[in-house]
């Protein structure tokens, strides 16, 4: 499967976000900040990552994180309140869900 979705406006990438990317995404949905060094952490141990994209600004992510074998957990599904209600989460799911098969 393709690692790119898209619609008109928005696109699914299979990419991680940027720390500050990250950041701003769970700032946006009001989750409690995380340090920097841990974002970091996370990020560079994920199975797979997705961002969901329009133009270049970040508006939703997604994590699959697990021992690589038998376990996958999706965390960290996030899409901008700004951006909710057109698709993108469910097409995030989706994706993640796909990579896991």
């Amino acid at each position: 499967m393709s690692g790119e979705r898209s619609d008109s406006t928005w696109q699914i990438l299979d990419e991680s976000p940027t720390v500050d990317e990250y950041s701003a995404l769970i700032a946006s949905v009001e989750w409690k900040p995380r340090d920097v060094e841990a974002i970091e952490i996370a990020l560079r141990s994920s199975c797979f990552d997705v961002t969901a994209r329009v133009g270049d600004e970040a508006v939703g992510m997604g994590r699959i994180v697990g021992d690589g074998a038998l376990h996958f957990f999706l965390c960290d599904v996030v899409v901008d309140p700004r951006f909710q209600k057109r698709g993108i989460g469910r097409a995030i799911v989706q994706r993640l869900d796909e990579w896991v098969r």
